[in-house]
């Protein structure tokens, strides 16, 4: 079973508790004349105490005025949103719910709460679970790629897309343009079930559960924004963890998201590696025998990446 095949399971009093963070990804996102499929199933799991929704004001959501916790803090994550989300996750454990829904207007950046919530929110009592973009059908699709903030799709693990203006074929033929690496909901949930199943976005396994890209996905940004590659070689642990070090130091702006599954000559588990621009994590994957993952595997989203030579200078480890 995958990371992302868990089951949903009820936090108890002192367990973290799942944390999904929404983002408004357009500035000028509208209110149509019906309420969007997802914000109605938000708001039924929220009133069925399944889910505790805390919305800012300038929210898409909270401005369709639906039911939530309305929070007014600031755009950025501080001491008073570690206070609001202590006690949202509090209450929302006392009425033994499933997951606290976080959702933020469009001036907010994904990278500064991703990045926060990893080092924070498990003092707050959660833990971060995914980061959801929604994107309302009233712009093309290229028009969206092309605005100067394109690159915060890169930080999202769900898409959310909405509205008339889009169809299904649309968001079939587009989706990997704004990040491949993501999953992709249109208008709303199957069912419940679905809404509330954890993505485990930053589970410490997941490159595990990662697959390969295809041609289409690496073409449909560019080589210099999505990277993908994969090798046979063993390589050795003393030279892998100077190059992680090497790429921290000099691409950390470059590199928005970095997942990957490195096999370690005489180890018979792979190393697991996960990063967030400066962020970087990396472990023993005690669980996965490495014969199952013949492969050393690499996933990398940013802006100028240069993959040839990424792939050269990974290639230099071999043990």
């Amino acid at each position: 079973m995958s990371v992302n095949d868990a089951p949903t399971a009820i936090p108890t009093q002192d367990a973290p508790m799942s944390v999904s963070i929404w983002f408004d990804m357009q500035p000028d996102a509208v209110n149509e004349s019906t309420v969007p499929l997802w914000a109605r199933e938000l708001a039924q799991a929220h009133v069925d105490n399944d889910v505790h929704l805390l919305a800012h004001p300038d929210s898409v959501y909270a401005k369709m005025g639906l039911v939530c916790e309305i929070a007014k803090e600031s755009l950025w994550p501080d001491d008073a949103w570690s206070a609001r989300l202590t006690a949202a996750l509090k209450l929302a454990k006392q009425k033994n719910m499933k997951q606290l829904v976080l959702l933020l207007p469009h001036r907010c950046a994904p990278v500064l709460w991703g990045q926060w919530s990893l080092l924070y929110l498990e003092r707050c009592g959660g833990y971060l679970d995914n980061l959801t973009g929604l994107f309302q059908g009233i712009e093309t699709w290229e028009h969206a790629l092309h605005r100067p903030d394109s690159n915060r799709w890169l930080m999202v693990d769900r898409v959310m897309t909405y509205g008339t203006g889009l169809t299904k074929h649309d968001f079939v033929q587009q989706m990997r343009a704004f990040n491949p690496m993501a999953r992709w909901v249109h208008e709303g949930f199957l069912d419940k079930g679905v809404l509330l199943q954890p993505i485990n976005a930053y589970h410490t396994n997941v490159p595990i559960a990662r697959i390969p890209l295809k041609n289409e996905d690496l073409r449909a940004w560019g080589t210099n924004k999505v990277v993908y590659f994969a090798t046979l070689s063993e390589m050795n642990q003393a030279k892998v963890f100077d190059l992680l070090d090497r790429w921290r130091e000099k691409y950390s702006q470059k590199m928005v998201r970095l997942w990957a599954v490195v096999r370690i000559k005489d180890v018979s588990v792979p190393l697991s590696v996960t990063s967030i621009h400066h962020l970087w994590a990396s472990h023993m994957a005690t669980n996965f025998p490495v014969h199952d993952f013949p492969e050393n595997r690499f996933w990398i989203l940013g802006e100028g990446l240069d993959a040839a030579q990424l792939q050269a200078e990974f290639e230099q480890c071999v043990a």
